[in-house]
């Protein structure tokens, strides 16, 4: 026996599992469109992923939807700071690259105006509030006119109180204060007063911005000087390390995951996932969802090839050693 003889199986086995994989790889992609001789289709055209495109497309997205792209996973993602391309410089640093010459002015300017209007816009729902406060809540109210009585009674003497009704100093403040409140020409004296408080604050008087700071030591950098405005101080913020530690550090952290749970939740219910990823793939050309599709398994497709052949060759070396036997 030569060595042809001895060859030719195993060889031909090899290349024969080989064009087959490479037609069954093939089929899965081509042709693209229906092949017709003498008005019959052809059996296997298109080919399988051409055919069943718009079946596949769909169950992609319901894939992705249900077991990628689930509320708890975005906020999981969205809750890592790692992912937020955040500058590794203060608020300051980076509005003086910006162009900003003083930083502290300019957030100064930006924040008073908005502040400034979202108070005169709750000032009137607050002047309500007030004034409808004994109606909304009269438990509370009968509690606050005791606790005066009783002040009342501590701080005025038995000769003074036979001239003072205890029980009405409440309702006469109460009164007062309505009063007062009531008038619209007080109303602009409140605003006036509400935006120089929020103007002391900015500029840093600390009477009104003692507990600003307060409020804000944890994220604030703590290297700067406790005797800077809150302006200067929110310019001082180092914005990758104190996003960092909001991220990290309860409660803030806590709030921050909720609001991410309920952004996630409204993505997942009003941004349907799996019907924008069948459309695109829908959309998409047949050459193109193949280039897709090779471009993510390509490598693994041929390695299918090459296996075959591989055993092809195999087996026609088992048949040949069994033929010899």
């Amino acid at each position: 026996m030569n060595i042809i003889t001895i060859l030719l199986p195993p060889i031909l086995g090899g290349i024969i599992a080989l064009s087959t994989n490479w037609i069954a790889i093939k089929m899965l992609f081509r042709p693209h469109r229906e092949v017709r001789i003498f008005g019959m289709r052809m059996p296997f055209t298109p080919g399988l992923i051409p055919k069943e495109r718009g079946r596949l497309a769909r169950k992609l997205g319901e894939a992705i939807s249900t077991h990628l792209l689930t509320p708890d996973i975005l906020a999981d993602r969205l809750a890592d700071p790692s992912i937020w391309p955040l500058p590794d410089c203060t608020i300051g640093e980076a509005l003086e690259r910006g162009g900003i010459k003083d930083p502290a002015a300019y957030v100064e300017a930006t924040i008073s105006g908005p502040i400034k209007k979202a108070a005169d816009a709750l000032l009137p729902k607050a002047i309500g509030g007030v004034v409808s406060f004994p109606e909304k809540y009269p438990e509370l109210d009968n509690k606050l006119s005791a606790f005066v009585s009783q002040l009342a009674e501590k701080s005025i003497s038995r000769l003074a109180g036979l001239f003072v009704s205890r029980d009405k100093i409440y309702d006469n403040i109460k009164e007062g204060i309505f009063t007062y409140l009531s008038k619209p020409e007080n109303h602009e004296a409140l605003q006036i007063g509400i935006h120089n408080i929020i103007d002391n604050i900015l500029a840093g008087n600390k009477s009104d911005s003692e507990s600003i700071k307060t409020m804000l030591a944890p994220i604030l950098s703590t290297t700067v000087d406790q005797s800077q405005s809150l302006c200067e101080r929110i310019c001082a913020f180092h914005i990758r390390d104190s996003v960092q530690v909001l991220f990290q550090k309860e409660p803030y952290a806590s709030i921050i995951r909720r609001v991410f749970e309920l952004l996630a939740g409204y993505m997942a219910t009003h941004m349907p996932v799996a019907d924008m990823i069948e459309q695109k793939m829908g959309g998409l050309d047949i050459a193109d969802t193949e280039k897709v599709i090779l471009s993510v398994v390509g490598r693994e497709l041929k390695l299918i090839i090459m296996l075959g052949g591989l055993f092809g060759f195999l087996i026609g070396l088992l048949s040949l050693a069994m033929q010899l036997l």
